[in-house]
This record gives C-alpha cells, sequence and structure tokens, in this order.
C-alpha cells in the first residue's frame, strides 16, 4: 500500500521488531472511542472478550484529565501474546477541558465514516482510508504529547484538527525551503490563507481577523512584511510598506472621516500631515481599549492607530458610535454631567467638557481639576508671582465664583467645602465665607470642632460656639458622646469624654503621674461602650456614665459589633460579649475581620489543642489542619471563621482574601475572583485587579488591560 511519510505512530510503545497491527485493532480502538470518558477516568480495569478471546484493558489513574492515561491491549490467540501500549503524557493537573478534545475525535471519525471512509491498520499507524482509493493514505490519528490531532488526506491535502480548537487544510508544512499552499484557522476566528515555508507564514497571503479587519500581502517568518494592504473593518485603509506588522516606508492612510495621509510613515507613525480633514467619524479605529466614563452607557476609549494613538475619546458602550473622537490625553471621570480633559491643544492644560464634547467657558490652562460637587468644582491655575497653585471654584459656566486664593480646596459636602491658606485649614460655604474661624478636623453630623491658638472645641451647624476652645485633641461625636484630650502630665494626651454640652461623663480609676483621671487611649462609642486604654498599657471597655463594665486587664482589643467584640488576652484572641462572657477561645494568633460576620484567623497550636477538648467546634478545625501530627508551637495557617468558630470550606488556598462587600468578597489564587460568604467561588478567577462591590457593581481590570464594570453575576456592565 502507498504510504505518505506524513504518518505519526499512535501507538508510542512499538519496536522495530513490532509487527502489523492485529485485524482486531480497529475494533479495539473503536472500542475506547465509544467508551465515556467519565468510565475512562475511573480507578482500575475495565475488561472486554471479543469472540477471538481478545482482552482489552483501559488502565488509568486520576491524572487522566490532564491527559496522562495508559491503555493497554492484549491479544491471546493460540497461546502467543502481541501487546499494544499507548501512553499520553501531558500536564499532571487536571485539565477539564480533555474531555471535550476526547469527544472531538469522536466526532472527526464519525463524520469520516459517513462519508465512506474507513479505518485500516499499517504496520505502526492506524489510517482513514477512502473506500474508492484504497492505494491512498488520507488520515492519521494521532494521540499523543497532550495533543490529539486528526490528519486528513484528501489527494494529499492534509487537515488537522488541534486540541485547542485550531484547524490547518492544506499542504504539508514541513518541509523547509519550498512553499506550499495553506489555510490556517484559529479557535478565535482568525484565518490566514497563503503561502507557507516550513510552518511559518512566508509569501503572499491573506489574514483575516475575526473582528473583521483584513490584511493582504506579503509574509515573512509569520509576520507582515513587504507590501500589502491593510483594512479597518471601520473603513479606513492602509496601503503601502510594512515592516514587522507596522506602517514602515512609503505608503497611503486613508480614514473613514475622510483624512489622507501620504508619505513616509516609521513604526506605525506618520512623519508628514494629513492631506485633508473632517470632524466626522462613526465608529473607534481597530484595537480598541476602553475604560469606565462615569457615565451609564458610556465609555472613554483609546485604539492602536497611530495617527491617534494615547489620545480619548466617548463611545456608547452597546453601539460603539463615536461620541467624542479621540483628542484628548488625560481624562476624568463625567460628574454631574461635566468631565475634566487635558489635552487636544487647548493650551496644554485642563478644562471641562459635556458629553457632546462641548467645552464649557472654563479657561483651559487650569493646573488642577476636581469633580464637580453641588454644582461647584475646585480648581487651580499657577500663579507665577507666587510660584505655586492656587485653587477656587467655578460653577458649570465655567465661572469662578470663589476666586483662586488657596493653597489646597477640598469638595462640597453638605453646603460647606474644606480649605487650606498658609498653615491655616478651615470651611467656607458657596459664597466663599469662612464658616469656623481658624478652623481644623472633620464635619460630623452631630457637630463641629474648631480650634484658636492650639486649643479646640466645637461649635454646631449655624457656627455656634457650644463648647469652648479647651481641648488640645477632639474627636467627631459618636452616639451622643465626644472623645477629647488635654495635656497629661507625662506631656501626652489624657483622653476622656464629654456630651454635646460639654459636660465631662464620671472617670474611673485610670489616672497619670499626678492623679489626673483619664486614658492613654480610647475608641469611639459603639453599640453603648468604648474601649479605653489605661496608662498601664491594658485595655478594656467603658460604659456611657464612665464606669468600666469590662476591666482593663487585655493587650489589645477591638470595637463591640453586633454584641460582641475580639480581644486579646496573653498575646492569643478571643472573642467576648457585653458580659464578657468567652464565646471562642483564645487560641487565635491573628484575626482580621472581613465583613458579614466572618473573621480570618491564625491558631495558635498549643492552646488550640487544649481548647479543643472543651469546645467541639475546635475538633473539626484540629482534624482538618492535622494538629495533632505537626511540630510544638507550631502556627497554623488558618481560615475564615464565623462568631460561632465554624470554619468556611474553601476550595482553594487563596493567596489574598479582602473584607466582604456586599455580600461577595474578592479573592486571589493566581487571579482575582469572588466568593459569597459560603465560601463559593461565584465569579472566576479571570481578573487582575478586582475591587470591592458598590451597589451591585465592581470595577475589575483583565488581563488584555481592560477596565470595566460586572454585576454580581460576573457579567459585564454596558
Amino acid at each position: 500500500m502507498k504510504q505518505l511519510i506524513l504518518c505519526f505512530l499512535l501507538l508510542a510503545g512499538f519496536t522495530a521488531k513490532a509487527q502489523q497491527l492485529s485485524p482486531n485493532f480497529y475494533n479495539q480502538f473503536k472500542a475506547i472511542l465509544n467508551t465515556d470518558w467519565e468510565t475512562l477516568k475511573g480507578e482500575g480495569l475495565d475488561e472486554d472478550r471479543d469472540s477471538l478471546g481478545l482482552t482489552v484493558y483501559y488502565t488509568s489513574n486520576k491524572n487522566l484529565d490532564g491527559f496522562e492515561l495508559t491503555v493497554e491491549y492484549e491479544e491471546n490467540k493460540e497461546g502467543n501474546t502481541t501487546s499494544f501500549e499507548k501512553n499520553v503524557y501531558g500536564e499532571n493537573k487536571p485539565n477539564p477541558g480533555n474531555a471535550q478534545h476526547f469527544e472531538k475525535i469522536k466526532t472527526e471519525l464519525s463524520k469520516l465514516e459517513k462519508e465512506g471512509f474507513k479505518l485500516q491498520n499499517g504496520k505502526n499507524s492506524l489510517y482513514i482510508l477512502s473506500g474508492q482509493q484504497e492505494e491512498k493514505s488520507l488520515s492519521v490519528v494521532s494521540l499523543y504529547e497532550n495533543r490529539i490531532t486528526i490528519r486528513f488526506f484528501k489527494s494529499y491535502i492534509l487537515k488537522t484538527v488541534y486540541s485547542n480548537g485550531d484547524i490547518y487544510e492544506g499542504d504539508f508544512r514541513g518541509t523547509t525551503g519550498k512553499t506550499v499552499k495553506g489555510k490556517y484557522t484559529w479557535a478565535n476566528g482568525d484565518v490566514y490563507e497563503g503561502d507557507y515555508v516550513g510552518n511559518k507564514r512566508t509569501g503572499k497571503g491573506k489574514l483575516t481577523w475575526a473582528n473583521g479587519n483584513v490584511y493582504e500581502g506579503d509574509f515573512v517568518g509569520n509576520k507582515r512584511t513587504g507590501k500589502g494592504k491593510l483594512t479597518s473593518k471601520n473603513g479606513g485603509v492602509y496601503i503601502g510598506e510594512f515592516v514587522d506588522g507596522k506602517f514602515n516606508g512609503k505608503g497611503k492612510l486613508t480614514l473613514k472621516d475622510g483624512k489622507v495621509y501620504e508619505g513616509d510613515f516609521k513604526d506605525g507613525k506618520f512623519l508628514g500631515s494629513a492631506n485633508t480633514s473632517t470632524n466626522t467619524t462613526s465608529t473607534p479605529a481597530i484595537n480598541t481599549t476602553t475604560k469606565p466614563s462615569g457615565l451609564a452607557g458610556l465609555l472613554w476609549f483609546t485604539t492602536s492607530d497611530p495617527l491617534i494613538r494615547g489620545r480619548y475619546g466617548l463611545m456608547d458602550s452597546i453601539t460603539k458610535a463615536v461620541l467624542i473622537k479621540p483628542k484628548y490625553q488625560k481624562v476624568n471621570d463625567f460628574s454631574e454631567g461635566l468631565a475634566a480633559v487635558w489635552g487636544a491643544g487647548l493650551s496644554g492644560g485642563w478644562g471641562y467638557i459635556d458629553k457632546t464634547g462641548k467645552a464649557i467657558n472654563s479657561p483651559y490652562d487650569l493646573s488642577g481639576v476636581s469633580n464637580f460637587s453641588e454644582g461647584l468644582a475646585a480648581v487651580a491655575q499657577f500663579n507665577s508671582g507666587l510660584g505655586k497653585k492656587q485653587w477656587g471654584f467655578i460653577d458649570k459656566t465655567g465661572k469662578y465664583v470663589i476666586a483662586s486664593q488657596y493653597d489646597e480646596a477640598e469638595s462640597f459636602t453638605n453646603g460647606k467645602a474644606k480649605v487650606k491658606k498658609g498653615t491655616q485649614e478651615f470651611f467656607i460655604d458657596k459664597t466663599g465665607n469662612m464658616i469656623t474661624d481658624n478652623t481644623t478636623g472633620n464635619a460630623n453630623s452631630e457637630g463641629w470642632f474648631v480650634g484658636g491658638q492650639s486649643l479646640f472645641g466645637y461649635k454646631d451647624g449655624n457656627g455656634k460656639v457650644v463648647i469652648q476652645p479647651k481641648y488640645i485633641d477632639v474627636r467627631p461625636f459618636k452616639e451622643g458622646l465626644a472623645a477629647v484630650a488635654v495635656k497629661s502630665s507625662y506631656g501626652t494626651p489624657l483622653w476622656f469624654f464629654v456630651d454635646n454640652a460639654g459636660k465631662e461623663i464620671a472617670q474611673s480609676n485610670s489616672k497619670d503621674i499626678k492623679g489626673n483621671l483619664g486614658y492613654g487611649e480610647v475608641s469611639d462609642f459603639s453599640e453603648g461602650l468604648a474601649a479605653v486604654q489605661g496608662y498601664g498599657g491594658k485595655w478594656g471597655f467603658i460604659d456611657k456614665t464612665g464606669k468600666e463594665v469590662i476591666k482593663l486587664k487585655y493587650e489589645n482589643v477591638q470595637s463591640f459589633k453586633d454584641g460582641i467584640a475580639w480581644v486579646e488576652y496573653k498575646g492569643d484572641w478571643g472573642l467576648i460579649d457585653q458580659t464578657e462572657k468567652v464565646l471562642l477561645p483564645f487560641c487565635y494568633n491573628q484575626v482580621i475581620s472581613l465583613g458579614e460576620g466572618l473573621y480570618k484567623v491564625k491558631y495558635n497550636y498549643e492552646e488550640l489543642k487544649k481548647e479543643s477538648k472543651k469546645y467541639d467546634a475546635l475538633k473539626e478545625v484540629m482534624s482538618k489542619n492535622s494538629v495533632s501530627g505537626v511540630t510544638k508551637g507550631y502556627i497554623l495557617d488558618g481560615g475564615i471563621i464565623d462568631k460561632t468558630g465554624k470554619e468556611l470550606k474553601l476550595k482553594k488556598y487563596y493567596q489574598e482574601f479582602r473584607p466582604f462587600s456586599e455580600g461577595l468578597a474578592a479573592v486571589k489564587y493566581s487571579l482575582w475572583g469572588y466568593i459569597d460568604t459560603t465560601g463559593k467561588e461565584v465569579i472566576d478567577g479571570y481578573y487582575l485587579v478586582a475591587g470591592d462591590f458598590k451597589d451591585g457593581k465592581a470595577k475589575v481590570k483583565d488581563e488584555k488591560g481592560r477596565e470595566f464594570y460586572i454585576d454580581k453575576t460576573g457579567k459585564e456592565i454596558k
């Protein structure tokens, strides 16, 4: 039988002395193809006897999903035994896609049989022959390494189906120095049809991308080099010289909007100027990269077009229609209908535009900008006389309503904005009037704290002084009380609490060296209790009367939330309630709150071993982490637990674990994904960056560098 040299061994175990394959090999091969993949994955042996006494063994192991497979065929006839062995080795980690690859080879063989082809044994290979051309080998089935290959020969035309979904049809490409014809279709839909030398695209050819872009012309070593024509799906056309896929040499680029660039190009950039111009376009150019704009349904975009590379425009996320063509070098998110942009040849500074690209009448030489808030935006211009930026506020028409005069300025909130002039920080209203003289600090819902001559007090929302400035430090009111400090005999702050009338609540026994009552440090009140630290360094809790309801004996504490608090005692953390009842024993080296009532913890070996005798919840932890088998004092990696000590079951060991937000937490295995509060991975790990969820959406960045928002199912929000 005439055979082509393009034969790949199906049976890797053959030697030079191998006999011709048994006529029953066809049946054996069909048997394995007709065997369910799940059956082949199972441990042990499957046995099948035919009328000739043939026994077929399918030997597999747990790594079969990674394409480590052994299939043995033993033929027992007249006392003679001939063994045929096929070993397939690949990655040792599971690969669920291999089941699909296995089904692919079965499907391709079924197609051949329907077309009148049949299997026939060769010496060391299995061929598929046409009934009309018995003497011509038309196909070789190859199952080797981590790839399934089916090669078809029809009038010596080869077809190869790769396990990743790619397909090659045409002449054999293995001969170097000889030009052959072929067609290669990638799994993503890209298609090349033309000349090959060896295995590389070399000569004349046509490359059609799945996105609709087309190149026709010269190739060298798989790259577009020589003369050719590149047609963008959006209407742009370049005809000219290429080097390594870029415009290099003489060429002519015609854009859809009518602009024509003809002359010399280098590394994809035009060295001259456009012959014509127009302001119209409809869709972005090739290789578009997008990012959120702050407006629903609209995206900032930039493209790889050499003439506008690195500049941003605005497009509709659904229709892809361009609303503003790319011309800005920097862009901010829209806020209250306006966005700050930089560039576009507008004096090299910042300005503001609406979603149509119309600029408001603000000066385009701004050196600092911010988002609009409550109708105003803080902006800065460089004052050459002072040699620094000066900040003021503009309205949505671009008019200054508060002149540039501040060294720093924040956005307006509740009618007030924090500004800084020199060393003084204070608040102003929307007319620029100072609300409080020499003010410093933060606004809060129960009042303002103000300062004068390094002492601080409080004013109400109308600017009226309600507590005179007499404290060296103050904090916002929480639950009707605020922490304030005077100077202790040590020279450090001595903390206590006052109500909104300035009345100091009763103190406990904590004193400085001169007997002054107060604490070295305090936290805000939470659920009626505040954490306080005495001058001995120990922490406890007081109620709103100042009574120490939980004695000062802990090295560290966290504030109460949902009636419970983590506290550290003798180097280990435990969980208590407001009566100081121990809910979880002191056997944790580290505790980090993740929200949603879950905590990331690390266990202490010795304490865990002791406490497991008393707490059923810890027995499961010990069993899972093999505590009894580890070295004394060994610190376990720990896990995620709830307030009962029950451990969250995770299917992977995540490298990073961020707090929950809206029921989901970002976790990193190799890339970032999301799990829910049961530990289930609800959004696969596809992202380089994954933000927290807010209002049902999270900002992510994929491996291509594209930034966008997803919902809680992982679906991209357009």
